[in-house]
């Protein structure tokens, strides 16, 4: 079993004890192609691509699968509580109308 600072880590989704909501994908572009097929296959159907790991390729694989995509924006944007710079983003972008709802 691997454990990362306290933490037990997984081989992949079909190795976690229970299907997650969403799944968070922080890895290279060309990684999203599997870890989304791998979604479809469990049943997953929402994914927050984190900056860096989206692409055009992904995005298509997303849509042809029927999950719900979020990419282009920050996560840290959007965890409580919003700290450092992204607090700044935030708080612009929600006096502009731009913050996504």
């Amino acid at each position: 079993m691997d454990i990362v600072d306290g933490d037990r880590c997984y081989a992949g989704l079909g190795a976690l004890p229970e299907k997650p909501g969403g799944v968070v994908l922080v890895v290279q572009p060309q990684a999203t192609l599997q870890v989304f097929e791998d979604m479809a296959r469990l049943g997953i159907q929402n994914a927050w691509s984190q900056q860096g790991a989206d692409s055009p390729d992904g995005e298509a694989k997303a849509e042809e699968l029927g999950i719900h995509l979020i990419s282009g924006e920050c996560l840290l944007m959007f965890l409580q509580p919003v700290q450092s710079i992204h607090k700044w983003h935030r708080a612009f972008r929600t006096i502009f109308g731009k913050m996504p709802k």
